[in-house]
């Protein structure tokens, strides 16, 4: 079952994510100027996952996370079916079940709705990111005020 977490259950400490300071230190500029979405969060490894949630959340938004291919595409239909469609889903490209080209044309066969952000450390699909049927790519490390304005961008 994907991971929920509303922004009032997460206990944002002075958790660093891969050596940036102060990513979770004090108010960021900005971080409430865009109304709140429903995103969800498919990546396998754990920290990744979890930091992102804590920036999202953070924000304001309404997170969900998934560990997996398979669970990410559950959690996508499970919201759709509730009524309450992810308005982004941010996705890693690799992952341990299904790839993450073959889980976003999955997702986006399911419903065309949502925008999908490609997450990734290969700085070398940086440009190549909507050759692959991506809105946008936030480069692994990344920091709120970068997650910020990526999410603003997509409306």
């Amino acid at each position: 079952m994907p991971e929920t977490k509303d922004a009032a259950t997460v206990a944002v400490s002075g958790v660093q994510f891969r050596g940036a300071p102060g990513i979770l230190e004090g108010p960021q500029s900005g971080a409430h100027s865009i109304t709140a979405k429903k995103i969800l969060v498919v990546d396998d490894e754990p920290m990744v996952r979890d930091m992102c949630r804590r920036l999202l959340d953070r924000m304001g938004h309404n997170t969900a996370s998934a560990d997996c291919g398979r669970e990410g595409i559950r959690a996508y239909l499970e919201a759709l079916d509730a009524g309450a469609p992810f308005d982004i889903v941010i996705l890693d490209l690799t992952l341990p079940d299904i790839g993450g080209t073959e889980v976003l044309g999955t997702m986006r066969r399911i419903s065309t709705n949502a925008k999908f952000i490609l997450s990734t450390g290969y700085s070398n699909l940086s440009e190549d990111y909507s050759s692959l049927g991506f809105d946008a790519v936030l480069e692994k490390p990344f920091r709120m005020d970068m997650l910020n304005a990526l999410i603003s961008g997509l409306g």
